[in-house]
């Protein structure tokens, strides 16, 4: 599992992702801008923390790892650019689900 990404390390429950592109243009032609689009979008995981401590102290790890397909609101966690590389920093609270692609759509 990759704990950074050029040299970016997350900590406790934060994870690293890559947001996948949307196609902003309608099918009419027009594009949308990214402040109008609120809604869900798949994200690549690029880094992801340990986890986060239970109130006893133990250790909760992550439930999501690099390389894993997730779907997040697209406003969420903390934009940044890094190498020319837009990225997204968020705590794994904010991922809402876990994509996996079934084996018909391989």
């Amino acid at each position: 599992m990759t704990r950074e990404f050029r040299g970016l390390e997350p900590l406790h429950d934060y994870v690293i992702l890559k947001k996948n592109a949307l196609d902003s243009r309608l099918p009419s032609g027009l594009y949308v801008p990214d402040t109008a689009n609120r809604s869900s979008v798949l994200a690549t995981v690029l880094a992801a923390g340990p986890g986060k401590l239970s109130p006893t102290g133990r250790l909760i790890p992550n439930r999501v790892e690099s390389g894993d397909t997730v779907l997040v609101d697209s406003i969420c966690g903390v934009s940044m650019t890094i190498g020319g590389e837009d990225i997204v920093v968020c705590r794994e609270a904010e991922i809402i689900a876990k994509y996996t692609v079934p084996d018909a759509e391989l």
